[in-house]
């Protein structure tokens, strides 16, 4: 019997289950763009992917978003009207359709289903939920707290998109280590367009954050705000919102009154703006408590912008190759000092390893570790 029948046999009557219940338009960025870009390579790597049926499992009111995928995919929905009925579901999805146990879920936001029917593989992001000085939403952290490590026993297979976030997890659950690698998230630079890498440069400062707590926007802006009292030349553009009311958004405004056009903060923008803003800038900087990859920082990378980055945790260090300047995250004025040391390297362009981020070395390598679950 030849290989090729061998494996139409594994795959016949088994089905993959891609539960997406966390999506949700316009909020994490980062993990949608994550699971669309995976979607998308296993809509065209179809034929390799070795199951009868590939099922997306959505909220209701999001499958809009992943009807594109139809011609390949089956679309199962579950409609929500509160967030207690949305943590129900979640948990207990897999009972309410004959999910079989040669069947494999693959949880792609860090938590499985409450209960195993079928073989699972889980993607863990980050284990943020376990510092509760940074994930200020105590419903978020008991969530966390009650699924995580529950779904990391009984998994079959772990993912982790990091070496840092490998090691949270072991160091957290031990018995984890037999079955977790690591496999970095697929960056997809074709989102920017055809870029003219030539654009006038406005050597900007970039920041590219949210309004979470543990992406410390305040640090950035009292180091820019010292660093303009001190004569700084280069502006500040943020990506992200901040907070109304906040000390963020105050310190914002002050900046803006005694130092006008000099900052600005932008939300909502699309990739094309967003390829521009990063094409006119010359330093990217984070101040972030914690990430599980960080990818701003990746794509700052691919425009060859100066990076510079908390010394801790390890994780800023293994996306950026150590070739970022770091700074103590809670130290305004050491920020402030590299500030000012850039710009006399405003002209330079580093050469960063981003291949790491390709389709083949991330999203090829969850083929291969699901045909073989």
């Amino acid at each position: 019997m030849s290989l090729t029948s061998l494996e139409n046999m594994k795959s016949k009557g088994r089905n993959l289950y891609i539960d997406a219940l966390t999506y949700q338009k316009k909020k994490a960025y980062g993990y949608n763009e994550y699971l669309f870009n995976l979607l998308n390579y296993f809509l065209e790597k179809r034929d390799e992917i070795k199951f009868e049926k590939i099922i997306i499992v959505c909220e209701k009111s999001q499958k809009e978003d992943f009807v594109r995928f139809s011609d390949k995919m089956e679309i199962l929905t579950f409609s929500f009207s509160n967030i207690l009925k949305r943590m129900w579901v979640q948990g207990l999805w897999n009972f309410f359709i004959p999910v079989r146990r040669n069947d494999v879920i693959l949880s792609t936001a860090n938590y499985s289903t409450f209960f195993k029917r079928s073989k699972h593989l889980l993607v863990i992001h980050d284990l943020l939920y376990l510092h509760s000085d940074w994930l200020k939403s105590k419903k978020i952290r008991y969530q966390r707290r009650l699924m995580i490590p529950r779904s990391i026993r009984m998994a079959d297979k772990i993912i982790a998109i990091s070496d840092f976030t490998k090691d949270q997890v072991i160091d957290s659950f031990p018995y984890s280590q037999e079955k977790i690698e690591t496999v970095y998230n697929y960056f997809n630079f074709e989102k920017f367009g055809d870029i003219e890498f030539k654009l006038k440069k406005e050597n900007n400062i970039i920041s590219v954050a949210s309004k979470d707590f543990h992406k410390n926007t305040i640090t950035i802006l009292r180091g820019f705000y010292q660093y303009k009292i001190r004569g700084g030349r280069m502006n500040l553009v943020m990506i992200g919102g901040l907070r109304v009311g906040s000390e963020e958004q105050y310190l914002f405004d002050r900046v803006i009154q005694e130092f006008p056009g000099s900052i600005e903060c932008k939300s909502g923008i699309s990739n094309s703006e967003l390829a521009m803003e990063y094409g006119k800038s010359s330093v990217y900087v984070s101040a972030s408590f914690f990430e599980g990859l960080g990818m701003p920082i990746v794509e700052a990378m691919f425009f060859g912008l100066i990076l510079v980055l908390p010394k801790e945790p390890a994780v800023f260090k293994e996306v950026s190759s150590n070739m970022a300047i770091y700074f103590d995250s809670r130290d305004p004025d050491e920020l402030t000092s590299i500030f000012l040391s850039c710009e006399k390297k405003m002209d330079s362009k580093p050469q960063y390893d981003t291949d790491r981020f390709n389709a083949s070395k991330t999203s090829g390598k969850y083929v291969s570790i699901l045909n073989d679950i």
